[in-house]
């Protein structure tokens, strides 16, 4: 009778010590996860500071996309300006052919 019982608990506990170590891996990765895990952030700022901040990003986006609207009529202008200039010369050019 003995023998049937440890032959049980041999069996029982080969059982669980392989489908232990088919799991231990993420099992490990989750404890880990639990013991690391941060806090998250509480924002302890007040309102008038955060707005703020929000009125100072806006200022810099309206800074920025002003820029971006100078570069594209910057960059419209010579555009308009280098093909104004390719006719003058082919004007030019053909100006003088027809004198020369």
């Amino acid at each position: 009778m003995k023998d049937i019982y440890y032959l049980t608990l041999l069996v029982i506990t080969a059982l669980g010590s392989s489908v232990m170590t088919s799991y231990a891996p993420a099992m490990l990765a989750r404890i880990k996860r639990l013991f690391t895990r941060k806090k998250r952030f509480t924002n302890t700022k007040p309102c008038s500071l955060i707005q703020i901040e929000v009125d100072e990003l806006q200022k810099k986006v309206k800074e920025l996309e002003e820029q971006m609207d100078n570069v594209a009529q910057n960059s419209y202008r010579r555009e308009q300006n280098r093909k104004n200039n390719i006719r003058r010369e082919v004007r030019d050019y053909l100006e003088e052919l027809k004198n020369g």
